[in-house]
């Protein structure tokens, strides 16, 4: 009774272990988005107004599981990126996971 108890604990924890760890990503996802100066956003297929980007991304199935990369301008609007971060926030990106890259001017 005691050698089936111990066989029944052992094979719990190792299947919920094993469960853990298909659900934890193995691989970071990165995203990287241009902005652009008009205010619309670009990602691979997905094109839209940075203010309702973050739900683009959801409804394309393309939500990052790694950090996001957003490309600016130099001429780029605050008002653009500040629409771009609240959206991404919306949808669940944490700002901690949001960098910059510097892009081309689009003047």
């Amino acid at each position: 009774m005691r050698v089936t108890a111990i066989f029944f604990v052992n094979a719990i924890l190792w299947s919920v272990t094993q469960v853990w760890a298909a659900a934890t990503p193995t691989k970071s996802t990165d995203l990287a988005i241009r902005a652009s100066v008009d205010g619309r956003c670009y990602f691979a297929e997905v094109v839209g107004q940075c203010s309702s980007f973050g739900e683009a991304l959801v409804s394309a199935h393309r939500l990052p599981a790694g950090d996001v990369h957003i490309e600016v301008s130099s001429d780029a609007k605050y008002e653009v990126i500040l629409a771009l971060l609240k959206s991404l926030e919306r949808v669940g990106v944490s700002p901690s996971r949001v960098g910059f890259v510097l892009g081309k001017s689009q003047g």
